[in-house]
């Protein structure tokens, strides 16, 4: 039957996959013969970031509010954010993008009225027969005012009305105060789903839990292309769309540009810098351009979740480069379509890699299926319990699971380097060294982490002396990158070795042992003299904030650091 269903997300932000994934939600469901609206929702707290002219107050408020600032650091942020607003109105950079986004939306959105406040949805709430919060990270209360919004957990309307989470997604870690509150404000919903399946966010909300994909993967190619731009290069480019710089997509992008030798066009929301002759920065632009941009290139770069979407949907070669904070979402994503190779610092990245499209689309249809299931049961009226879990590669439903369901009794033993002064040397009992130095002592090779030269990053390096394993001392908090020191991937400097018929010893976090073993059987290596060692993982930190902290020291000191322990 046809339902009256509103819709609530962000679809007023300036940022393509927001507005795109949108779209797709709202066509999906009008293809099912629904009258399909979106709640004009649009707060406070989140236009001061996208008004056309910013009011400086409330714009340094909003950014102190977000970065948590002291007492003590407070007045230097606000002056600053207070400087850097007013440039901006100046420049009027972001009044371009309110009117190029402003005119997409009002073309291929069908909104409500505006409502700028909870209090002013409560009041005069829009009439549906259900609504539907969904997508994008509308529970991440680090993009919203601080604290969760209750208007995204549809706390509004008659109590009648169906009320549908469609795969929200998080964007961080839950304090144990957050968890709490997200169980409180999801007990009402009628269904739950997420879109990435986050362990520690379904033992909170305590409910079955369904994992869907995101809107715009709904959607076949033919829709975007009634939503593209008619404006077209004439010459061969590049792609590179991302929301940070980091040294690995600087990379990625130098490879792409010498491997295809054509110029760069870089759609980037002004957070990844390029320059260059054969580089075109272009800032402002609507989505109807960034549909066009990667359906037109010869290669994409991109850290962002929905570039990377848009490239498969478009059946492009590209090169996805996890992002540190929210690189999450690609690996899942590209895991469960099997193109796991197109992500930067697999084992198997190459920009030679040709995906092969029709096996992605299988299973793609797979997790399509399973989503319009859930959203036309939940429409239908069944509660989110009620809903089967298809059985659909790589486990794309995931119930509550029991914590007695995940883990089994483990046996234990501990030792200690019995080398008194090698022990003082050593992090954690010289283990890593004993085993190290025997495998060496046998004319084999350990791989272990090291720092790079300016203490930013790390990355593996092999050992064949009792000399080079000293660099693998000392603990390293934070992620490091699984290639050599030369760019080449560690798993296939391994694979030569074991060739050769080498002893190999590698030491990791138990996620890198895990792929070790996967690449050894994809690749059919000889694994007898394969030697592992998982590290107790803590939940390390990413690069970046190793990045940031040395970027920091050497500011705050005005001086190179040497030595980092």
């Amino acid at each position: 039957d046809t339902m009256r269903i509103g819709i609530i997300t962000f679809h007023f932000a300036h940022n393509h996959g927001a507005v795109l994934q949108c779209c797709a939600l709202q066509k999906y469901l009008e293809s099912q013969g629904h009258d399909v609206k979106v709640i004009n929702y649009r707060p406070k707290y989140h236009t001061v970031r996208y008004d056309a002219v910013k009011n400086p107050f409330r714009y340094a408020s909003d950014v102190c509010k977000k970065k948590k600032c002291t007492s003590v650091g407070r007045i230097k942020v606000f002056c600053r954010s207070i400087a850097r607003c007013m440039k901006l109105n100046i420049k009027g950079t972001d009044k371009k993008n309110a009117a190029f986004f402003g005119e997409f939306t009002s073309k291929n959105l069908h909104l409500t009225k505006r409502y700028t406040s909870l209090k002013s949805l409560k009041k005069n709430p829009p009439e549906f027969d259900a609504y539907i919060s969904g997508s994008d990270q509308l529970w991440n209360p680090d993009l919203l005012d601080q604290k969760f919004d209750r208007a995204y957990f549809l706390d509004f309307g008659k109590p009648e009305c169906r009320r549908i989470a469609y795969a929200v997604s998080m964007g961080k870690e839950f304090s144990p105060e957050e968890c709490r509150q997200l169980n409180e404000l999801c007990a009402p919903l009628d269904a739950v789903s997420l879109r990435e399946k986050t362990l520690s966010v379904i033992d909170a909300i305590e409910r079955d839990v369904h994992i869907c994909i995101d809107p715009t993967l709904l959607i076949d190619a033919e829709y975007y292309h009634g939503l593209e731009s008619k404006e077209k290069e004439k010459e061969p480019y590049i792609f590179v769309y991302g929301f940070e710089t980091s040294d690995a997509i600087k990379k990625a992008i130098d490879m792409a540009s010498k491997k295809f030798g054509c110029r760069i066009i870089n759609g980037s929301p002004g957070r990844v810098k390029l320059t260059g002759e054969n580089v075109e920065n272009i800032r402002d632009y609507a989505p109807d351009r960034f549909l066009s941009f990667i359906k037109n290139a010869e290669y994409v770069v991109t850290n962002s979740f929905h570039a990377t979407v848009f490239s498969v949907i478009y059946k492009k070669r590209f090169a996805t480069v996890p992002h540190t904070t929210r690189g999450r979402r690609m690996v899942e994503l590209l895991g469960k379509l099997g193109l796991n190779d197109a992500l930067w610092g697999t084992p198997g990245f190459s920009m030679d890699y040709l995906p092969d499209y029709d096996s992605a689309y299988e299973k793609l249809e797979a997790l399509r299926n399973n989503s319009k299931n859930y959203i036309n049961k939940t429409l239908s009226g069944c509660k989110g319990e009620e809903i089967e879990h298809m059985d659909v590669e790589d486990s794309s439903c995931y119930a509550r699971i029991k914590p007695s369901e995940r883990y089994s009794d483990l046996n234990a033993t501990y030792g200690y380097y019995k080398n008194t002064d090698k022990l003082k040397k050593s992090a954690s009992g010289g283990v890593a060294s004993a085993m190290s130095e025997a495998v060496i002592k046998e004319g084999g090779a350990v791989y272990g982490v090291v720092y790079r030269d300016d203490f930013k990053s790390a990355c593996y390096q092999r050992a064949d002396s009792l000399e080079q394993i000293e660099r693998f001392k000392g603990s390293k908090y934070f992620v490091p990158e699984l290639v050599m020191p030369n760019g080449e991937s560690v798993f296939s400097d391994i694979e030569k070795t074991l060739n050769e018929g080498k002893t190999v010893l590698f030491i990791g976090l138990g996620c890198m042992v895990g792929a070790l073993k996967k690449y050894a059987e994809s690749h059919k290596l000889d694994e007898t003299k394969l030697y592992t060692v998982d590290l107790i993982c803590h939940g390390p930190m990413l690069a970046s904030a190793q990045a940031d902290f040395v970027a920091g020291l050497e500011t705050k000191y005005k001086s190179k650091i040497v030595d980092f322990t």
